[in-house]
């Protein structure tokens, strides 16, 4: 493996989950919602999108690293109101190692 991720796999891994239990992979912009907080806050969920930043190494806060990664969506959803990116927070434990 070349380092590289493809999205759907990195679907999967986002969420860290295996193949058998992942249903519709969401976009970023599905998960961020419209509003001022996540429609889907507090759930796990199976994320779909291309990696555009790694900074997976976390030092703690005193560190300046963010101890994670930065996806976009696939395609826009057309939608001014939702994100088509977000920053999937690791806090030290690395779902797998990413890259853009």
């Amino acid at each position: 493996m070349s380092g590289r991720l493809t999205p759907a796999l990195l679907a999967l891994l986002v969420a860290g989950v295996s193949c058998a239990d992942a249903s519709r992979p969401l976009s970023p912009a599905d998960v961020q919602g419209p509003g001022d907080s996540s429609p889907l806050e507090g759930k796990q969920v199976v994320v779909h999108g291309i990696v555009t930043g790694d900074f997976q190494d976390y030092g703690g806060i005193d560190s300046g690293s963010l101890g994670g990664f930065y996806i976009m969506s696939v395609e826009s959803d057309g939608d001014p109101q939702t994100s088509e990116g977000l920053f999937v927070f690791e806090g030290g434990r690395h779902l797998r190692d990413v890259a853009p």
